[in-house]
């Protein structure tokens, strides 16, 4: 994983972090039409925008074909890495 996000550009890993986050905002479901308008805007400025969300929706279609358990102990996997990383960092 990490070593397929050193290949991607500064613009393509903002992309991915900005279309986690409207993932997060659009399945809140408050202020949706607000929302969802100012998702379509962030959508349509760049390419990358749009290559982040097509990303992100393949990722949400492997998840989708996982059992709840096998998805939650791939999810934990990879938050206890990334705990395990940052302790190492600070010290």
């Amino acid at each position: 994983m990490k070593a397929a996000l050193r290949r991607l550009t500064p613009q393509q890993q903002k992309a991915l972090t900005d279309a986690a986050q409207w993932h997060v905002e659009l399945t809140a479901k408050s202020n949706i039409d607000k929302t969802q308008l100012a998702w379509r805007s962030w959508l349509s400025k760049q390419p990358e925008n749009q290559w982040a969300w097509q990303q992100l929706e393949q990722l949400q279609q492997r998840f989708n074909q996982l059992s709840g358990e096998l998805a939650f102990e791939s999810l934990k996997a990879i938050n206890d890495e990334q705990i395990s990383n940052a302790h190492h960092i600070e010290q």
